[in-house]
């Protein structure tokens, strides 16, 4: 009889067999969603995300500029990436169920990913990262971060000068987080599409309850404030024409309208041939029919001739045929002038109009400086007067006039006006020619000026920013990596809606330590850029664009701010602020005094109010401000004890989740180890 075989069986196999039966059990979502193959792939993802923000993204776009966390880090699709990890990790270790002793090390690993995790949930939410502004012998207790909120506060009435300080609380305010990014919006048709354009932003409607709508239409992350009205042009000498022109050399000239007129200011520029351009700003239509109609009769004569216009109707006056104190008729217009006098050492001649008034209106026109003229609004007259400084005169008339001033008027002069239809007019003209006048182009095509003269140029404008009054604007700037969002200053294009009224505008985001209420919440004054009213049916909404703040239960007060430079060089080796820590109550009793921060030296202190624990970081500084800036004339009121004034910068951090991410960390470690030496069981 044969022996019987028996089949040898590995018992590892059986148990392994034993432990898969019952997973093979589960629901199938429930065996992917813990399936070490979803693992792997999340893990790679992972890594390849990290590898592409920290190499790629904050290389092109730097770390200060927070682009990273717009685009990734604050984005959906990582969230959900994340959550999908955690998922994981947790299934696997569920799956399992019920444990043995072998699972220790496993479990103890899983669930430290899973608590770290959760601590930077409870960082990212609950978490505090801001900024103290301070200036030297200031305190604030408001510390203020990177994001922005639209502020829509109702106000009783009609729509005011723009929110003085005597105006009401508000009855109701709304603050509405708003997510711009760091990029124009403008800027995104340029930017790949990954990640920028997964990346969430708040357009279109954000806001519409009881008869209120705002609507986002655009936004700038960063604009800088500039001179209005302004005209960038680029003149080369010659008549410059062909295809070549859009990028033809020349020299550059801008050109500022300054509500105090200064002959000698930003709206006149002499250039490297003696040519001289002259901007100014024309109140009416008809000072721009005044200088598009302004060509001289004829000669101008020993003593210059005077142009006026007025009803339309132009006359021109040569000044040695008027006689002081006698009136003329000014054409068929019903008015009269009359020459008081002619002042030869500033080539200039005041005139007086008289009409129906009792009083005449007074007159100066100047023949080099006619962005200073003095017209006669009231009645209408607009004029410019003419003078040749080679016409034959008589030796005591020439002996009366200032050789310097003579020889600046025989240059070419180009008049460059804006309308109030926000459109250029140019008047060129070079004693003893022609006027020229007419449309001065912005769409960059050249206009060739001071033609046939020697002194010719071709003139294109570069950039204009119109203004119906002299003031400043908000521009948008290019994206600059090396600021971060506090440094930048934000505006955004909205159409606010109130009771069925609409109006379209932007507004721009308040400047870090501009605050929009008082403390007593009523609002305060503010420049227009900031604030915009709606008017509806008896009432007014007011939006404002505040960063966000954090209001402390003590205050920070700098006693003294410190700066060390390098031997022989202005290069900052070191700085820190000495700073005291305030009882909101009794601000006079310090809780601690002469702290001091440094950049290497963190400070924590808890929050008597809250039992925050914050870290305090010396982050940067501005100044030194000295006498006559803006800054030190605010803050400091003895200027002898003072002779300059720093602002600090402390960067304040309350992490909630940081005990969880130790403990988790602690938990993988134990986790890790356990691992190591039970790897045979």
């Amino acid at each position: 009889m044969p022996p019987r075989e028996f089949a040898l069986s590995d018992p590892r196999s059986e148990t392994s067999s034993a432990r898969r039966r019952p997973r093979r059990r589960l629901p199938w979502p429930i065996r992917f969603l813990a399936s070490l193959q979803l693992a792997v792939v999340l893990i790679a993802i992972y890594g390849v995300v990290l590898v592409w923000a920290t190499t790629v993204i904050e290389r092109n776009y730097g770390y200060d500029s927070r682009a990273v966390f717009f685009g990734v880090y604050d984005s959906w699709w990582f969230a959900l990436l994340n959550v999908l990890l955690g998922v994981n990790v947790l299934m696997s270790a569920l799956v399992r169920l019920p444990w043995k002793r072998r699972h220790l090390g496993f479990l103890l690993t899983h669930a430290g990913i899973l608590v770290v995790m959760g601590g930077f949930v409870v960082s990212h939410f609950w978490g505090v990262e801001s900024r103290l502004h301070l200036f030297e012998g200031n305190a604030e207790h408001r510390a203020l971060n990177d994001e922005l909120y639209l502020k829509l506060s109702v106000l009783p009435g009609e729509a005011g000068s723009g929110g003085a300080a005597a105006e009401p609380a508000p009855g109701e305010v709304v603050e509405i987080p708003f997510r711009g990014g760091p990029f124009n919006w403008d800027a995104y048709a340029e930017l790949p599409y990954l990640p920028w354009g997964l990346a969430r932003r708040d357009r279109g409607t954000v806001y519409d309850r009881d008869g209120i709508r705002l609507e986002v239409l655009d936004y700038y992350a960063h604009s800088s404030e500039v001179e209005v009205p302004r005209v960038r042009l680029m003149a080369s000498p010659g008549a410059r024409t062909g295809p070549s022109l859009g990028d033809m050399a020349g020299e550059p000239v801008e050109l500022v309208v300054r509500p105090t007129r200064d002959p000698h200011g930003p709206g006149r520029r002499e250039l490297a041939g003696g040519q001289r351009l002259v901007f100014w700003l024309a109140g009416s239509p008809a000072e721009i029919d005044a200088v598009l109609n302004s060509e001289p009769d004829g000669d101008v004569g020993p003593s210059g001739q005077v142009v006026l216009h007025a009803a339309g109707e132009k006359v021109c006056l040569p000044v040695h045929e008027l006689a002081p104190g006698a009136r003329q008729p000014l054409g068929d217009t019903g008015l009269d002038v009359e020459l008081v006098q002619f002042i030869p050492q500033l080539l200039a001649v005041q005139l007086e109009i008289h009409g129906d008034e009792a009083s005449p209106q007074r007159m100066l026109l100047l023949a080099d400086f006619p962005e200073l003229n003095r017209h006669d609004t009231r009645n209408g007259v607009y004029g410019a007067f003419y003078f040749d400084p080679d016409a034959d005169r008589s030796e005591e008339v020439h002996a009366r006039l200032d050789p310097r001033v003579l020889a600046n008027s025989r240059r070419g002069r180009i008049d460059v006006v804006q309308g109030p239809d926000r459109n250029l007019y140019y008047r060129a003209w070079r004693p003893p020619g022609p006027v020229a006048t007419g449309r001065l182009p912005t769409d960059g095509r050249p206009a060739v000026l001071l033609d046939p003269t020697p002194e010719v140029l071709t003139v294109r404008v570069v950039e204009f920013e119109p203004a119906d009054r002299p003031g400043t604007k908000l521009v948008p700037e290019p994206f600059n990596r090396s600021l971060s969002p506090g440094r930048k200053q934000p505006q955004v294009y909205v159409r606010l809606t109130v009771d069925g009224r609409s109006e379209e505008f932007w507004v721009a985001g308040l400047p870090y330590g501009m605050a929009d209420t008082d403390e007593r919440g009523r609002p305060v004054s503010l420049p227009r850029e900031f604030r915009r009213h709606v008017a509806g049916e008896g009432r007014r909404v007011a939006l404002t664009m505040p960063r966000g703040a954090v209001e402390l239960g003590f205050g920070v007060l700098l006693h003294q701010f410190d700066r060390k430079l390098d031997p022989g060089a202005d290069t900052v080796s070191h700085y820190a602020s000495t700073v005291d820590f305030l009882d909101r109550g009794s601000p006079a009793e310090p809780i601690l005094e002469d702290v001091l921060v440094t950049l290497n030296a963190p400070v924590d202190f808890t929050d008597p109010a809250t039992g925050r624990s914050y870290r305090f970081y010396q982050s940067s500084f501005d100044g030194p401000f000295r006498p006559g800036d803006p800054q030190y004339e605010q803050y400091v009121a003895d200027r002898e004890a003072q002779p300059q004034l720093f602002l600090s910068v402390l960067s304040l951090n309350y992490d909630p989740g940081r005990g969880l991410k130790y403990f988790g960390s602690m938990l993988m470690s134990v986790g890790f180890v356990l691992i190591f030496y039970m790897r045979k069981t």
